[in-house]
């Protein structure tokens, strides 16, 4: 079954509730007054303040720190092939040098 209509469209009559005219105007609606909240102490506003950055340095380490790792890594890795070497080369000449196998006495 379809939902376009088959034929053409019938007259409505002006008494049809949708074709009224338009709606009265209500009253407005009161609120509700909510109590009044107890004003904070200073040492209260200076908590919440506290807490509050001490929740936005912890995000942000849980941001930054990875990223600052991450970075280092590559520069470390960066610096490391501009000399010509990669890291498993220097840390088996570290080894190297620790066992006494390169035979310098």
């Amino acid at each position: 079954m379809s939902d376009i209509q088959a034929g053409p469209l019938q007259e409505t009559s002006p008494d049809d509730e949708h074709h009224a005219g338009p709606l009265p105007k209500a009253e407005p609606a009161k609120r509700a007054q909510r109590p009044q909240r107890a004003r904070k102490s200073w040492r209260e506003q200076r908590w919440e303040r506290h807490r509050r950055r001490i929740r936005l340095e912890e995000l942000l380490g849980w941001i930054f720190v990875p990223l600052i790792l991450v970075a280092v890594y590559w520069g470390v890795k960066g610096g490391l092939a501009a000399m010509g070497t990669d890291l498993t080369s220097l840390i088996q000449g570290v080894k190297t040098a620790i066992s006494g196998a390169g035979g310098g006495r």
